[in-house]
């Protein structure tokens, strides 16, 4: 009888908790009302890729893998499941946000190790936390989904992200804003992010804002993108509404509003002059204020078909001239700090 409950509980290729039980547990531990809890999700990107092309004995190597990391991070009162095909879940009773982050930190450390000795998989996470008593695990779990659900779209080689780069391609062929200037923008932003000790799961969320933060342009006739002179009052309207552009194509996909949100507010102004919603210092989308920054030294510093491209340094006296009323102070102070102090090389990450 014993080992037919075991059976039942446990994933009989990974020999760790299987999906039943996990939802078993995540209703008892909801009606406990345990807080904090955490939960991690785990995704193996391309299982199905290295399934059909190696086999699936290979693939399963990498499940039996990943579920032994897993597992080396549970304590106690933890528990690691496979939830389903190629994905897994950690539940973390008493365990708040942080201790979640260092565990997916960890997670990601080893399976880097992993990748690199057997090659070719790679890793989606995402974590969340019970904020309060009351909250409901399955918000907790979905929240969590949702932040997996854009780590994973961020890197390359995902569905999603080749799609994002067909649209940074349509854009580049209208208005020269190459897909070279969208990577700039996300690994300067990453940049400044981290140095600011942003969590992972919103450095997620701004590596795809930072991507697509003028998506929206696609939609404008090319003659005003590419306007040599200054615009006329009607033309600069037309250009404007790219951000309400952008944020409903991006709003339509699923687990990216607060994405679609940061490029709704990526051109607000921290005097409040700034468009479409007229918002002003902490009512500005942190993330975005971040983009701003970073796509005004980008634009200075590149040349575009209507101007030729400026030094870092002017860039960065740009910026500094600007702190306080088109920037967020603070956060131009970091930006320019960052700059300055990058080695050399870093500078010329991508041309």
């Amino acid at each position: 009888m014993q080992n037919i409950k075991t059976n039942q509980y446990h994933d009989q290729l990974t020999e760790i908790y299987n999906r039943h039980y996990f939802e078993k547990k995540i209703k008892e531990f909801d009606q406990k009302q345990l807080y904090p809890f955490s939960i991690v999700l785990v995704n193996l990107n391309n299982l199905k890729e290295i399934n059909k092309k190696q086999g699936y004995e290979r693939g399963n190597l990498f499940i039996k893998k990943t579920a032994e990391i897993l597992s080396s991070f549970c304590e106690k009162n933890d528990i690691a499941a496979r939830s389903g095909g190629d994905e897994f879940v950690i539940l973390l009773p008493k365990s708040d946000i942080k201790k979640a982050e260092k565990i997916s930190e960890e997670i990601t450390k080893n399976y880097n190790y992993l990748s690199g000795k057997y090659q070719e998989m790679t890793l989606a996470l995402g974590i969340a936390s019970r904020s309060t008593k009351e909250q409901k695990l399955t918000d907790v779990y979905q929240l969590a989904n949702d932040r997996m659900y854009r780590n994973k779209i961020s890197g390359a080689g995902s569905f999603k992200f080749e799609i994002f780069s067909a649209f940074e391609r349509m854009l580049g062929e209208k208005t020269g804003e190459t897909v070279a200037h969208a990577r700039r923008m996300e690994l300067l932003s990453v940049k400044l992010a981290e140095k600011l000790k942003i969590p992972v799961y919103q450095i997620d969320e701004l590596k795809i804002a930072a991507r697509l933060h003028d998506i929206g342009k696609i939609i404008i006739a090319d003659y005003i993108l590419n306007k040599p002179g200054a615009l006329t009052e009607a033309e600069f309207k037309k250009v404007k509404e790219h951000t309400n552009t952008g944020y409903r194509i991006i709003r339509s996909m699923p687990a990216l509003e607060n994405v679609a949100n940061l490029i709704l507010a990526h051109h607000e102004r921290w005097d409040g002059r700034g468009y479409p919603g007229g918002l002003e210092k902490g009512e500005i989308p942190y993330l975005a204020r971040i983009i701003s920054i970073v796509d005004t030294y980008d634009v200075i510093t590149h040349e575009r078909p209507y101007k030729k491209a400026s030094s870092a340094a002017a860039a960065l006296k740009e910026i500094k001239r600007c702190a306080g009323t088109q920037f967020d102070p603070l956060l131009a102070a970091e930006f320019i700090d960052l700059v300055k102090n990058r080695n050399q090389i870093e500078l010329e990450f991508v041309k």
